[in-house]
C-alpha cells in the first residue's frame, strides 16, 4: 500500500482499510497481533500480552474483534479493568499500528454461533481441551481429549468445545500509526472525542 504521508483524514482511511482486510488474507501480517490486558496477578497490576488472529475490523463500530477460549484469564482480565492495547506490525512496509480502547465478552447470540459454525476444525478443537488454558501439565499431550491423541475429532464431537468459544470486542478510542523510513519516519494519531474523530501528526 502507498500510505498518504500529507493527508490525515486519507491516512486514517487508509488503516481502517487495512485493519478490515487483513482478516481475510491468512499471509497479511496485519492479521496477528499483540493484545495487552491489564493482569491483577502482581502488585501492583502488571500488563500481559499475548499473540491473537483478528477476526473482524469496523471502521464504523470502531471494532476490532477476536476468538479465544472463555475458560482464559484474559476474560477474567477484561472484566477487572476493560482497558487494552493491540499492536499491528508489517516488518516488510516498515509500519507499526497502535490501537487502544475498552474490551467486553462479546454476548452469546446468532452471532457469535455462527463464528463458532464458521471455525476451522483445528481452530474448534483447540476449545476442546479439558483443562482451561494456562493450566499445568505432567505431559503435553494430555491437553487434547484422550480418545483424540491418535486421531482427529470429527466436527460433531469438537461440539463440547462450544461453551468455551467466546468473543471479545475491542471499541477503539484511540489510533496510532508508525512508518519508519530512511527518507523519514511519519507518525500520526487519531483520537476518538465521543463524536467524532481528531488527528495530529506526532514525532516519530
Amino acid at each position: 500500500m502507498h500510505w498518504n504521508l500529507t493527508d490525515l483524514a486519507a491516512l486514517q482511511h487508509q488503516i481502517h482499510h487495512a485493519l478490515a482486510a487483513a482478516p481475510t488474507n491468512p499471509s497479511d501480517p496485519l492479521r496477528t497481533a499483540a493484545f495487552v490486558t491489564i493482569s491483577d496477578r502482581g502488585t501492583p497490576a502488571q500488563p500481559t500480552a499475548r499473540t491473537v488472529v483478528l477476526r473482524r475490523a469496523d471502521a464504523d463500530l470502531r471494532q476490532l474483534i477476536f476468538h479465544t477460549d472463555a475458560r482464559s484469564p484474559k476474560l477474567h482480565e477484561i472484566e477487572n479493568h476493560s482497558a487494552v492495547a493491540w499492536l499491528f506490525h508489517d516488518p516488510a512496509a516498515q509500519i507499526q499500528i497502535r490501537a487502544e480502547g475498552t474490551a467486553r465478552r462479546a454476548p452469546t447470540d446468532e452471532l457469535v454461533r455462527a463464528a463458532w459454525d464458521a471455525s476451522p476444525l483445528a481452530n474448534r478443537s483447540n476449545y476442546c481441551t479439558p483443562l482451561p488454558p494456562g493450566a499445568p501439565l505432567t505431559d503435553p499431550a494430555a491437553a487434547r481429549p484422550a480418545a483424540w491423541q491418535h486421531r482427529e475429532p470429527t466436527l460433531a464431537e469438537t461440539e463440547i468445545g462450544w461453551p468455551n468459544f467466546a468473543v471479545l470486542i475491542t471499541t477503539i478510542t484511540r489510533l496510532e500509526w508508525l512508518r519508519l523510513h530512511p527518507q523519514g519516519a511519519r507518525r500520526a494519531r487519531f483520537d476518538w472525542t465521543g463524536t467524532a474523530w481528531t488527528a495530529h501528526w506526532l514525532v516519530p
